[in-house]
């Protein structure tokens, strides 16, 4: 599942949520509790500069926007 579109990488695709949506769904008819795990949010992996080491307030507010759109 993809979130982020290549070409434009601030921007959160929505086809991305609909397959999330339907695995939760599955889970829950299934009685499956669902956990999401935020750990390969943007920014947070290493000292690169996608990772939120150095500053890169932008990936803070990408990470916060993805977790808004859940």
């Amino acid at each position: 599942m993809r979130y982020l579109d290549d070409m434009n990488p601030r921007v959160l695709k929505q086809s991305g949520f609909k397959h999330l949506d339907r695995v939760i769904d599955i889970c829950a008819r299934h009685g499956i509790y669902t956990i999401l795990d935020l750990h390969a949010a943007p920014g947070g992996q290493n000292t690169d500069w996608y990772s939120d080491h150095g500053g890169h307030i932008a990936n803070r507010q990408l990470s916060f926007s993805f977790w808004l759109s859940l």
